[in-house]
């Protein structure tokens, strides 16, 4: 009998249940989608914490994931995830950042090594932590991470998605994810610019990308005229993360359509 190859160490498989929604086998399955999303021989059989983390493919390979060819909105009839790059560069965004907080973090230590080790960043908060967060707490995340993406100069444009992006995004839309999460992860999708509220232009692209060419540009406007007269409640011409979730929580099947079956 051969000797079977294991494909993550016992760490790393209990590191990786304490920060998503999956069991041992789910992960593994998992895994399995990821080598199968790759080209021959791009992914190995078995992987160290630092390929996880480092080994990454081109964010148009998830179109080779059917369930992300199903929308993930609100809308209904729509066959074509229009989203579907979105939610790669959302994803991947998380690994730039936990990069820059890392060697920032290094670089921090260094020049203060008398002082305390300070708060974690959000990279280092899973998406289980993250589900204990009030609305409050999202909004200022959702502050902070608008801050570090703009210090980041666009230099994501080219990353890829890593297996551990992939484990996160898989987390997220899960079944057993909380709704809160789900939302917190939605209003980072639609605010196309990063900007931390979703705003004139990010609603005209969601409408523009939902509709694909069945509105004319007047019809667009007035369609995201309506949405901030029925939904911004302090009047500044936008959707604070606040106002974003009243208005996907009035949506009866919002969980049902942000969910990827594994």
């Amino acid at each position: 009998m051969g000797n079977k190859v294991a494909t993550f160490s016992e760490e790393q498989l209990e590191d990786y249940q304490d920060c998503t929604y999956f069991t041992r086998k789910e992960i593994l399955r998992l895994y399995k989608r990821f080598r199968e999303m790759a080209d021959p021989g791009m992914v190995p059989r078995s992987m160290t914490p630092h390929e996880a983390s480092s080994l990454r493919l081109p964010l148009e390979y998830l179109a080779r994931i059917p369930e992300l060819k199903v929308c993930v909105c609100v809308i209904e009839n729509v066959h074509e995830n229009p989203f579907r790059d979105r939610i790669g560069r959302v994803f991947t965004r998380n690994s730039l950042d936990n990069v820059t907080a890392s060697t920032s973090g290094q670089q921090q230590q260094q020049q203060q090594q008398q002082q305390q080790t300070s708060l974690p960043s959000d990279a280092s908060i899973s998406s289980s932590q993250r589900c204990n967060e009030s609305s409050g707490d999202a909004q200022h995340r959702l502050d902070v991470d608008c801050d570090d993406r703009q210090n980041n100069d666009g230099r994501d444009e080219n990353l890829g998605i890593c297996f551990e992006d992939f484990l996160e995004m898989m987390s997220v839309f899960s079944e057993h994810a909380p709704r809160d999460l789900k939302v917190y992860y939605a209003f980072r999708i639609y605010d196309f610019d990063e900007d931390g509220l979703v705003g004139p232009s990010d609603l005209e692209r969601t409408c523009r990308q939902l509709v694909r060419g069945a509105l004319a540009d007047d019809e667009v406007t007035i369609v995201c005229q309506k949405v901030l007269e029925e939904s911004d409640i302090d009047g500044d011409g936008a959707l604070s993360y606040l106002e974003f979730e009243h208005v996907v929580t009035r949506a009866s099947d919002f969980l049902a359509t942000f969910h990827i079956r594994i």
